[in-house]
């Protein structure tokens, strides 16, 4: 996962990410098997010309959402 720059996440710590169900449908629902504790395993921060950002690897803390 990468987004726009957070120096304070860190390997270790555990976010809480909602993830939508991939459908063809207008409506966004929230995947309940996909969504929830995430684990940080490994945090990359970086400078490019476009920006600052950072990139996650993380593992799934559960099978469904908690």
């Amino acid at each position: 996962m990468q987004f726009p720059g957070d120096m304070s996440l860190r390997a270790g710590d555990i976010v809480f990410c909602d993830f939508p169900e991939i459908s063809g449908k207008k409506i966004r629902v929230v995947s309940q098997k996909k969504s929830g504790k995430y684990l940080i395993v490994d945090v990359c921060h970086y400078i490019t010309k476009n920006g600052c950002f950072t990139r996650l690897n993380m593992v799934r803390e559960s099978i469904y959402r908690k």
